[in-house]
């Protein structure tokens, strides 16, 4: 997908994610010092593309626990510099929208999820949900979360 001019990249990947619209941005200010912002921004909409894709077929096959746990285990095993692994952990958000919009419904998926717009309701809910899941240690875990309560809000 070529993304000509402004900031039309973000309707174009289909997410609300704020991590990942941060780690963009990251990468947007660091790349208009070095050139090649365009392009960049090209390829992680094309990945973006591709990860949901691969997130909807997995959800095919999963019901939202499944798609958390594979959300999770994504998100913790990724690597690099700060660029790098901000984009990748983005990307396991992006991989679990995908898998919820097409997985079977788990019960108590979506119990108690609050609203995004309550901002500290919504950290100290995922701080919580990490640490019922015995990832309190993995600083991915909350951001997961988050889209999560994102995901139990919409529509």
């Amino acid at each position: 997908m070529k993304i000509g001019g402004g900031c039309h990249i973000l309707r174009s990947m289909n997410t609300r994610t704020p991590f990942v619209v941060a780690a963009m941005s990251l990468i947007a200010g660091l790349s208009l010092a070095c050139g090649g912002l365009e392009d960049q921004m090209n390829e992680i909409a094309a990945q973006g593309e591709i990860v949901m894709a691969e997130g909807e077929s997995y959800g095919l096959s999963s019901d939202q626990d499944g798609c958390l746990v594979a959300s999770l285990d994504k998100a913790a095993a990724c690597t690099g510099g700060v660029m790098e692994k901000g984009t990748c952990q983005g990307m396991s958000q992006v991989f679990m929208q995908g898998c919820l919009n097409t997985a079977a419904a788990s019960a108590g998926f979506c119990d108690g999820a609050p609203s995004p717009e309550a901002i500290m309701d919504t950290v100290n809910w995922g701080v919580a949900q990490c640490e019922a899941a015995g990832r309190s240690s993995e600083q991915s875990c909350a951001n997961v979360q988050q889209t999560r309560a994102e995901w139990c809000n919409q529509g």
